[in-house]
């Protein structure tokens, strides 16, 4: 099947969404996993490059937004990986129960 401008306008519109939640969740403290996102972002590419180049300049803006939009979530992974690094060095390697309750009950919300 052939992807029409909507329907690329779409896949780049769910990653954003995506990516927002995510930095929801990790704002709320709560582990993320966004391995599928390198899935999306690929196929995202793909569907690009068999567009024209004159239609493929129109999602310059789009991908450009998505661009930022995927740097803010590195900085926040990062910085939730610091803060876990961080809280593992305190208890000396152990693991803190409490921290092991509420990853936990993160993954029974899922």
């Amino acid at each position: 099947m052939t992807e029409t401008v909507r329907d690329i306008k779409n896949k780049i519109e769910q990653i954003l969404s995506f990516i927002e939640t995510a930095e929801r969740l990790i704002y709320d403290g709560k582990m993320v996993d966004i391995a599928a996102l390198q899935g999306h972002i690929n196929h995202l590419c793909q569907d690009i490059q068999k567009r024209p180049q004159a239609e493929a300049r129109t999602y310059l803006t789009d991908l450009n937004t998505l661009f930022e939009a995927l740097e803010r979530l590195e900085k926040d992974v990062n910085l939730q990986h610091d803060e876990l690094t961080e809280r593992l060095k305190f208890s000396g390697g152990r693991v803190n129960p409490l921290m092991a309750q509420e990853i936990s009950d993160d993954d029974n919300e899922t």
